[in-house]
């Protein structure tokens, strides 16, 4: 068979030869000529001429993007420009009060000059009692920036890299352009006299190009050193033995930082203290608790020869509001469990605004590599922040279902949105039991149906659970945790914030309550959650991870759950009534003086 098959081939190979070598080696022996052209030795071949000119074209391209690369991002609260320099600065211009200069790190005489603008009216809302509040939620945004600066420094990066392609581009594209319309207007014979003179000269413009290029930098850079040498500005002892050595100051910002500067550096070092050591008893915590599991039936082991195998482990965390120092330790928890998921519950940032964008990137980060973050957006998120969210990798849950892993989820933003000092409203129409609604009719109108309902507020997934469209919903908002335990055919686990939130304190520096995460583990086989670990960290910087509980058991069918209570081995029983009231831990009581928009939504929102 083999034999016949090979006398069938033969013959179409030697046709194929036959057939086309005569054109492809006439087309190579064209291609030749044209790439060797001019043969008379007076000039270079063609395609090294095209190439010497397509160098050019991108060089000087590549360099007019980079040096006028230009983004908008957040300093701390304010909004800021960001403009690549050549001035071997880094300049953070504060207008009136004055600047800070300090050497740049980066090559070739490359700078960065930041205008800082104002703090935004998205960010606070400054009017009668609230201006004191929205001072201070200023100062924690600049806390937030400083215990954070390297996702500020990735995200403007990444900006001035995409203005500067962007822009190199369209000057590439520019000239290439205008070259054709000149080939155009000047007419054969006179485009062809050009060409012949230009490859004449081919090596005559080339060094012209290269001195001219090297003075014409020399000449720049000198006068845009020049500039920023004559601003002036002094040293502070305030800064000496930091990063920040040598950085001179201007204006009435040198004042500022030598009255205040040391005592902000107390606050950030005892912030980065705090953490550093929270994060060193966590992994130690974990370590212990993962010694014992192994040495006792709190194993896998205990469940004997019905022991799942096809496991996915996830993370659960929830009302983060922008504290960023809590990032470390939710990538230790992440890698020391082996998540494959990191769920996050929402309320990633305080306001939603844009300024917040290091805080979603910042955690964003703290996802291992090879695992992925699963996000279903609070009352304190916006579409600014699911935007920021998909930008960086995350999957935000939109009211669809989503398959990670084996794993089917369901979840959408929250009906609502919280402000700070303008209160709660309605997004759009949607009160908490028709977002609800409209959940459970996508997962019981689906083939195969949600597995588990991941969304903000306890309430939206009353109905969801009630008519028994997904089996398990994971939810945050309430900043303590609840359950897990049974709600209508379902079971609902409500986790606390991983911020540590308390009501009236901010979520910024050393936690000033206690910060919980839950590993869960989820078997794809039986499409259930086997069980649940939580892990804590309290005010003092100490860390404790809790052995792993069984999840309560899924109800057989309705009449079944009458009189039966299935609250897991911790936490609270779930209280209907209660999970549609929020908790305005960590966050002010904003909604205390709105007027009632939802039905189904409480007087306060976490």
């Amino acid at each position: 068979m083999a034999d016949h098959e090979h006398g069938i081939t033969d013959p179409i190979t030697n046709w194929l030869r036959t057939a086309l070598a005569p054109a492809l080696n006439s087309t190579w022996r064209g291609l030749r000529d044209w790439a060797r052209f001019n043969h008379d030795g007076t000039a270079p071949p063609r395609a090294l001429r095209y190439a010497l000119a397509v160098a050019a074209v991108l060089l000087v391209s590549i360099v007019f993007g980079v040096i006028t690369a230009r983004a908008s991002a957040n300093f701390g609260p304010h909004d800021a420009t960001y403009e690549v320099t050549i001035d071997s600065a880094i300049t953070a211009d504060a207008g009136p009060l004055g600047s800070v200069v300090l050497d740049s790190p980066l090559p070739l005489s490359l700078g960065v000059h930041v205008r800082i603008g104002e703090i935004p009216d998205s960010l606070t809302t400054v009017e009668g009692g609230s201006t004191l509040q929205a001072l201070n939620q200023d100062l924690d945004s600049y806390l937030q920036f400083f215990a954070a600066p390297q996702e500020t420094i990735e995200v403007v990066t990444g900006l001035l890299v995409e203005n500067a392609v962007k822009r190199a581009f369209a000057l590439a594209v520019g000239i290439g352009v205008a070259l054709a319309v000149m080939a155009y207007v000047a007419g054969f014979s006179r485009r062809r006299e050009l060409a012949y003179r230009a490859a004449r000269a081919t090596w005559g413009l080339t060094v012209g190009f290269v001195v001219l290029s090297l003075v014409g930098a020399a000449v720049f850079t000198q006068a845009a050193q020049r500039e920023a040498q004559a601003i002036g500005g002094r040293e502070t002892a305030v800064l000496a033995g930091t990063g920040l050595e040598g950085t001179r100051i201007t204006g009435r910002l040198s004042g500022v930082i030598d009255e205040y500067g040391g005592q902000l550096l107390d606050v950030y070092n005892d912030n980065q203290e705090f953490y550093a050591q929270a994060n060193v008893q966590l992994a130690s915590a974990y370590d212990r608790r993962a010694a014992i599991e192994d040495a006792t039936d709190r194993g896998l082991g205990r469940y004997g020869e019905d022991a799942p195998e096809d496991l996915v482990t996830m993370l659960l965390i929830s009302d983060l509001h922008c504290n960023v120092g809590m990032a470390p330790l939710i990538r230790t928890v992440a890698e020391k469990s082996g998540a494959q998921i990191i769920l996050n519950g929402g309320d990633t940032t305080m306001n939603g605004t844009d300024v917040e964008r290091f805080c979603m990137q910042t955690f964003a980060s703290a996802v291992p590599q090879g695992a992925v973050m699963v996000q279903s957006d609070g009352n304190h998120d916006s579409e600014i922040t699911g935007a920021q969210a998909r930008a960086a990798g995350v999957i935000v849950l939109d009211g669809s279902i989503v398959e990670v892993d084996g794993i089917r989820f369901l979840g959408d933003s929250d009906p609502r949105a919280t402000r700070i000092g303008q209160g709660s409203v309605l997004v759009g129409e949607e009160t908490y039991h028709d977002a609800g609604t409209r959940l459970a009719e996508t997962s019981c109108e689906s083939d195969d149906g949600a597995d588990i309902l991941l969304i903000h507020t306890p309430a939206v997934g009353a109905v969801t659970l009630e008519n028994g469209c997904v089996p398990y919903q994971l939810s945050g908002h309430m900043h303590r945790q609840i359950g897990p335990a049974q709600v209508g055919n379902g079971i609902q686990y409500v986790s606390a914030s991983t911020a540590g939130a308390v009501e009236g304190k901010a979520t910024i520096g050393p936690l000033n309550g206690v910060a919980e995460m839950t590993v869960l583990r989820f078997d794809r086989d039986s499409r259930t959650i086997v069980d649940y670990q939580v892990i804590t960290v309290d005010t003092n910087g100490s860390a404790n991870a809790g052995p792993r509980l069984r999840y309560p058991e899924l109800p057989i069918n309705p009449d079944d759950l009458e009189g039966m209570h299935l609250g897991g081995e911790s936490g609270e029983e779930a209280n209907p009534e209660d999970l549609e009231d929020g908790d305005s831990s960590g966050v002010e009581d904003t909604d205390a003086e709105q007027p009632e928009t939802d039905s189904q939504s409480s007087p306060t929102d976490g």
